[in-house]
Order: structure tokens, then C-alpha cells, then sequence
């Protein structure tokens, strides 16, 4: 049952923040390209929309993934999923390489996949271990 929890973690955590990211990307593009092309105000907002949606959707998703997938510690796990979207949004708009909407997806996807590959993998083996 490990071996399932930490896939379908793994697997979740990546495509919880892939569908967050890149819906709202989308979204973002479409209002942009219909209503309003070149009003600041509205650009700043939809900036901060980006932001704010994923940054409540994917606690709480990867906390009810956690959960429906009987991973000891999902709050916890859900919890720290702010932490590392702080990070992964800090540290992968920053850069000038690429374009920040993308790289931040494909960085944040592959955080999220081994965020909670792992956290659902130390979850299990720390309560594994207590019940013995």
C-alpha cells in the first residue's frame, strides 16, 4: 500500500499544482486578449489573481489528496504546501532564461511531485515504525 500512497502522491502533487498554475495561465491569457490589452490596473490585478488561486487551491488539494489516500499527517503535509509554493513562485519568476508563467508551472510541478512523494513516504514509514 506504501508504494500506491507515494505514486498517487507523487503523481497528485504534481498535477495539483499543473492544473492550478496553468488553468489560471490561461484564464490570465484569455481575459488579457479580450478585455483588456493594455490598462495596468488590470494587468496588476490579474498578476495577483495568478497568485492567489493557486495559493489556496493547492494546499487544500494536496491535503484532500493526502487524506483520501489514507497518508498519516495530511494537514500537516497540506500545510507545508504553502511553504514550498512560496518558494517555488520566489525563486522560479526570478529568472530571466525563460518565460516566468512556464518555468514557474514546470518548476512548481516538479516541487509539488517531490514534496509530496516524499512527505507521504516519510509519513507512512514514521507511523509504520511507531505501531511496531
Amino acid at each position: 500500500m506504501m508504494r500506491k500512497q507515494v505514486f498517487l502522491g507523487t503523481v497528485g502533487g504534481a498535477a495539483i499544482f499543473a492544473l492550478s498554475w496553468f488553468l489560471m495561465v490561461g484564464v490570465i491569457a484569455l481575459l488579457g486578449a479580450t478585455l483588456w490589452a493594455g490598462a495596468a490596473d488590470a494587468n496588476i490585478g490579474a498578476g495577483l489573481l495568478l497568485l492567489a488561486v493557486p495559493a489556496a487551491v493547492v494546499p487544500l488539494a494536496l491535503w484532500a489528496l493526502l487524506r483520501r489516500l489514507d497518508v498519516p499527517g495530511a494537514a500537516a503535509i497540506g500545510a507545508g504546501g504553502i511553504v514550498i509554493y512560496v518558494l517555488t513562485v520566489t525563486f522560479s519568476t526570478e529568472q530571466i532564461t525563460a518565460d516566468p508563467l512556464y518555468l514557474t508551472g514546470a518548476v512548481g510541478s516538479a516541487a509539488f511531485a517531490l514534496y509530496a512523494g516524499l512527505a507521504a513516504t516519510l509519513a507512512t514509514a514514521i507511523t509504520r515504525r511507531r505501531r511496531w
